[in-house]
């Protein structure tokens, strides 16, 4: 993994662009400052399936099932990281007889350290797209080549240093697709 941070400061609040290369590719971002950061994205995918020809019980002959993908995408993402503190003062009273209030800090066990909120939009191109089999001499598949737009909403809240919760919703418009509404969420561990 590489990694660089550059600062910028303009007038007294610094602008701080991060780059890194890493396993997902080549990650920039520029902190705005109030822990908001403004990422350009860009990502290449490219996927290949095939499966192996056969003959139904009816006599048809399958093949070609094959699907091969190229996909690139264009994007930014806007988003904002609130930290939620691990100690709380609190103010308790002290053992009897005494009457006066003594401050005492207390661990407050906070389930979420800290959460992530996001806004992004992006443009992806299929630059293969035609897929699907051929069954009695007639293709069966489908052409998801063109251009697509995606915009969407996020959050990622970090329960410990490896475990984070996330949710996304967009809506993909453009290409082959009219429109298409998807929400996705899970659980990532990192280790």
């Amino acid at each position: 993994m590489l990694a660089g941070r550059v600062a910028i400061p303009p007038d007294t609040q610094p602008v701080r662009i991060n780059s890194t290369l890493g396993d997902d590719g080549l990650e920039t971002s520029s902190d705005l400052g109030s822990n908001v950061v403004l990422q350009p994205q860009a990502q290449l995918t490219w996927s290949n399936v095939a499966a192996d020809d056969f003959t139904d019980p009816y006599g048809i002959v399958v093949y070609g099932q094959e699907a091969k993908s190229l996909v690139g995408r264009v994007g930014v993402r806007l988003e904002r990281t609130f930290y939620f503190g691990v100690t709380e003062e609190t103010v308790e009273a002290a053992p009897a007889p005494a009457k006066k209030q003594r401050r005492q800090a207390k661990d407050k066990k906070n389930f979420v350290k800290s959460a992530t909120v996001y806004a992004d939009a992006n443009v992806k191109h299929e630059f293969k797209g035609k897929n699907g089999p051929v069954a009695s001499e007639t293709a069966i598949g489908n052409d998801m080549s063109g251009t697509r737009y995606d915009v969407g909403l996020g959050a990622v809240a970090r329960v410990s240093e490896n475990v984070s919760l996330f949710g996304r919703g967009s809506v993909e418009f453009g290409g082959s697709t009219e429109v298409a509404g998807k929400v996705s969420g899970g659980l990532k561990i990192s280790w």
